[in-house]
């Protein structure tokens, strides 16, 4: 089966069960999966940078921490994490799904919200006004697409028990993330008085 990503894309805000199904149904292997998830990272990023006011400041005057590079580094593992996280949890919970549809779900969020922050922009730069009122929307129709699709993946039937995994994982997944974080931190001295 071949990606048709146009109704794909269309699929996911109309029908995002069958649409997480659709995904499911490729049987992406790993390598694949993961090249997906930086791809939709590396495309997030550079809609971020290009499309705001500030962007090109952005990406000329900040650290390399907050650099397009570093900030795509962040985003890409702070996901993989945090797919863990919900894949963990989720299996704990009964669920059934594998980590490569937990990621493969990030990776479609990931593609979805770059085309989202693509619209976003076309309003930041023709009707500043409602900017606010439509990011909103996008970030509830992207919680919404998102529990379908984790609903989907572990096979719960429930959105409610997706909402309580997507929480939790990314609890663990924060938990996950400030350990080796803080030693780091601590290690460069950050913390010392």
């Amino acid at each position: 089966m071949i990606l048709d990503l146009t109704e794909m894309t269309k699929a996911s805000f109309l029908r995002p069960a069958a649409a997480a199904q659709d995904l499911f149904v490729l049987n992406l292997d790993r390598k694949t999966v993961l090249a997906f998830l930086g791809l939709g990272v590396v495309l997030s990023v550079i809609s971020m940078v290009v499309g705001t006011p500030d962007g090109i400041e952005f990406a000329q005057d900040a650290p390399m921490v907050l650099s397009p590079i570093g900030l795509t580094v962040i985003i890409y593992v702070a996901t993989l994490i945090a797919s863990y996280g919900i894949y963990l949890v989720g299996r704990m919970m009964q669920g059934q799904g594998s980590l490569d549809r937990i990621i493969l779900v990030m990776a479609w969020i990931q593609w979805l919200q770059f085309l989202m922050q693509l619209f976003i922009s076309v309003i930041l730069f023709t009707v500043p006004a409602i900017v606010g009122a439509i990011q909103f929307a996008v970030i509830l129709i992207s919680i919404w697409i998102f529990l379908h699709m984790v609903d989907q993946a572990h096979g719960f039937d429930s959105l409610w028990t997706s909402l309580l995994v997507s929480i939790l994982g990314n609890l663990v997944a924060s938990v996950l993330m400030a350990i080796p974080l803080a030693f780091i931190l601590a290690i460069a001295g950050v913390f010392s008085a």
